[in-house]
């Protein structure tokens, strides 16, 4: 179980909501050889947001479920299924799309190296397809400290 603060130190609403944000993540993981399965729940209390955006505070519920495999190995190939509850209510806009629980799936690479990874994926927006971007693409970078 893993949990998070996010503390605004100068309350700058384009880099921060400008409160504190709390949340929790609840991860398993089942390894057979070249295969792992995993299953992650998280809630997360966010306190909304002043202008220009004004949110107010909610609980946003995510919960992903994953299969990696290990093609080489430095190389893994990596799919994933995400939900989450929208942060937007019939408060904040009338847009049925926008206030819709986001369902997407991911697809992707990790490349292990010797103090980290490279990783890359692209993510298909699923059912709803104007409350989130139709396709994305993500290039992380992770470091071992």
């Amino acid at each position: 179980m893993q949990m998070a603060v996010n503390i605004s130190l100068n309350g700058n609403v384009f880099f921060s909501t400008g409160g504190v944000d709390v949340g929790a993540q609840l991860a398993a993981q089942l390894i057979r050889g070249r295969h792992a399965f995993y299953a992650n729940g998280a809630l997360v209390y966010y306190s909304g947001s002043g202008a220009p955006f004004y949110d107010p505070a909610t609980v946003v519920p995510t919960g992903i479920v994953g299969y990696e495999y290990r093609w080489y190995p430095s190389i893994h190939l990596i799919a994933q299924l995400y939900a989450n509850r929208s942060v937007y209510g019939a408060a904040m806009t009338d847009l049925d799309e926008l206030r819709q629980t986001k369902r997407q799936v991911s697809v992707g690479v990790r490349q292990r190296l010797e103090r980290g990874y490279l990783s890359f994926a692209v993510t298909e927006n699923l059912i709803n397809f104007n409350n989130s971007p139709d396709i994305g693409f993500q290039v992380g970078l992770g470091c071992e400290f």
